[in-house]
Protein backbone atom coordinates (compact mmCIF):
# COMPACT_ATOMS: atom_id res chain seq x y z
CA UNK A 1 0.00 0.00 0.00
CA UNK A 2 1.08 3.82 -0.97
CA UNK A 3 -0.17 6.49 1.13
CA UNK A 4 -0.80 10.18 -0.06
CA UNK A 5 -1.89 12.83 1.41
CA UNK A 6 -4.15 15.55 -0.59
CA UNK A 7 -2.35 19.31 -0.24
CA UNK A 8 -5.09 20.58 2.27
CA UNK A 9 -3.89 17.56 4.37
CA UNK A 10 -0.41 18.60 4.30
CA UNK A 11 -1.20 22.27 5.08
CA UNK A 12 -2.87 20.48 8.16
CA UNK A 13 0.18 18.93 9.30
CA UNK A 14 2.68 21.56 8.22
CA UNK A 15 0.57 23.83 10.28
CA UNK A 16 0.06 21.65 13.24
CA UNK A 17 3.62 21.22 13.00
CA UNK A 18 4.56 24.91 13.50
CA UNK A 19 2.13 25.04 16.22
CA UNK A 20 3.78 22.63 18.39
CA UNK A 21 7.18 24.53 17.42
CA UNK A 22 6.25 27.57 18.56
CA UNK A 23 5.76 25.99 21.57
CA UNK A 24 8.68 24.20 21.77
CA UNK A 25 10.56 22.61 19.19
CA UNK A 26 10.48 19.11 20.96
CA UNK A 27 6.70 18.68 20.80
CA UNK A 28 7.23 18.91 17.02
CA UNK A 29 9.66 16.40 16.99
CA UNK A 30 7.27 14.74 18.75
CA UNK A 31 4.10 15.08 16.57
CA UNK A 32 5.93 14.46 13.66
CA UNK A 33 7.39 10.67 14.93
CA UNK A 34 3.99 10.20 16.16
CA UNK A 35 2.67 10.61 12.75
CA UNK A 36 5.10 8.56 10.59
CA UNK A 37 4.34 5.49 13.25
CA UNK A 38 0.70 6.35 12.58
CA UNK A 39 1.29 6.44 9.03
CA UNK A 40 2.88 3.01 9.12
CA UNK A 41 0.24 1.37 10.77
CA UNK A 42 -2.22 2.85 8.43
CA UNK A 43 -0.07 0.87 5.47
CA UNK A 44 -0.11 -1.75 7.47
CA UNK A 45 -3.85 -2.34 8.59
CA UNK A 46 -5.63 0.03 6.49
CA UNK A 47 -9.01 -1.35 7.35
CA UNK A 48 -8.16 -1.81 11.25
CA UNK A 49 -9.19 1.67 12.39
CA UNK A 50 -12.39 3.48 12.85
CA UNK A 51 -14.93 3.53 10.46
CA UNK A 52 -16.38 6.92 9.62
CA UNK A 53 -18.77 5.61 6.81
CA UNK A 54 -18.72 5.82 3.15
CA UNK A 55 -15.22 3.91 2.90
CA UNK A 56 -13.38 6.52 5.45
CA UNK A 57 -11.13 6.00 8.14
CA UNK A 58 -9.84 7.60 11.24
CA UNK A 59 -6.91 6.86 12.57
CA UNK A 60 -6.62 8.83 16.47
CA UNK A 61 -3.21 10.06 16.90
CA UNK A 62 -1.32 8.93 20.12
CA UNK A 63 -0.77 11.84 22.42
CA UNK A 64 -2.19 14.71 20.35
CA UNK A 65 -5.88 16.03 19.48
CA UNK A 66 -5.77 14.90 16.10
CA UNK A 67 -7.41 12.16 13.81
CA UNK A 68 -5.61 10.95 10.36
CA UNK A 69 -8.75 10.82 8.14
CA UNK A 70 -8.11 8.48 5.22
CA UNK A 71 -9.72 6.62 2.67
CA UNK A 72 -8.43 3.13 0.86
CA UNK A 73 -9.12 3.31 -2.69
CA UNK A 74 -6.91 -0.42 -4.18
CA UNK A 75 -3.40 -0.13 -3.34
CA UNK A 76 -3.26 3.46 -2.41
CA UNK A 77 -4.41 5.68 0.58
CA UNK A 78 -5.44 9.13 0.55
CA UNK A 79 -5.54 11.51 4.15
CA UNK A 80 -7.93 13.40 3.93
CA UNK A 81 -7.27 15.27 6.91
CA UNK A 82 -5.36 15.77 9.73
CA UNK A 83 -8.21 16.96 11.65
CA UNK A 84 -7.99 18.39 14.87
CA UNK A 85 -10.70 17.36 17.54
CA UNK A 86 -11.64 20.83 18.04
CA UNK A 87 -12.71 21.62 14.52
CA UNK A 88 -16.52 21.12 13.03
CA UNK A 89 -16.92 17.56 12.73
CA UNK A 90 -16.77 16.66 9.24
CA UNK A 91 -15.19 19.80 7.52
CA UNK A 92 -13.28 17.68 5.51
CA UNK A 93 -16.00 15.47 3.78
CA UNK A 94 -15.55 18.14 0.78
CA UNK A 95 -12.43 17.01 0.08
CA UNK A 96 -13.29 13.53 -0.70
CA UNK A 97 -13.87 15.17 -4.78
CA UNK A 98 -10.08 15.71 -4.71
CA UNK A 99 -9.34 11.93 -4.59
CA UNK A 100 -8.22 11.24 -7.80
CA UNK A 101 -10.21 7.31 -8.76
Amino acid sequence: MRLHALAPARLELDEALGYYADIHPGLADVLFKEIIRSRKLIEQFPYAWMNMGRGVHGFIVRGYPYTIVYEVLGEDIWVIAYAHHKRRPGYWRKRLKQIPK
